[in-house]
């Protein structure tokens, strides 16, 4: 479960994590056997940041394209850095997780978790102040 995690939290949803149609935000699929409902209530929160990465990845694609003015191509430009870096972020926990070789749970190394949470707060951060400056 630990790969479709890492999916969610790249933007990508598949058959334990969906979108939800009516808020937008990738969680996880109702009533799943085998995930306690404490367990999908951390899931969600975590997978929130999935969500803000795609919003923001999907402003700097638009940003891309489209013919604005410099700043918003140098903020869209900087935005695009600090995804690089949560992404790869997200290949080191998963390096990290195969070279473990062990089973997923919930409950990551703390060196994992570092890197996740100041990436995580960057992603969040950002997220915040477009929700302010009503841009993307």
């Amino acid at each position: 479960m630990i790969h479709e995690l890492l999916l969610a939290l790249n933007g990508c949803h598949g058959d334990v994590f969906v979108c939800n149609k009516d808020t937008g935000m990738i969680e996880v699929v109702d009533e799943l056997p085998f995930i306690h409902p404490s367990e999908v209530q951390l899931l969600n929160k975590i997978c929130r940041l999935g969500t803000y990465y795609q919003r923001l990845h999907l402003f700097v694609e638009k940003q891309q394209t489209a013919e604005n003015g410099l700043y918003i191509k140098a903020l869209a430009n900087g935005v695009d850095e600090i995804l690089n870096a949560y992404r790869q972020t997200l290949l080191r926990v998963e390096e990290e997780v195969l070279f473990m070789h062990t089973v997923f749970t919930l409950q990551p190394s703390l060196r994992v978790t570092i890197h996740v949470i100041h990436k995580c707060v960057c992603v969040v951060t950002l997220v915040n102040l477009f929700e302010e400056m009503h841009i993307g």
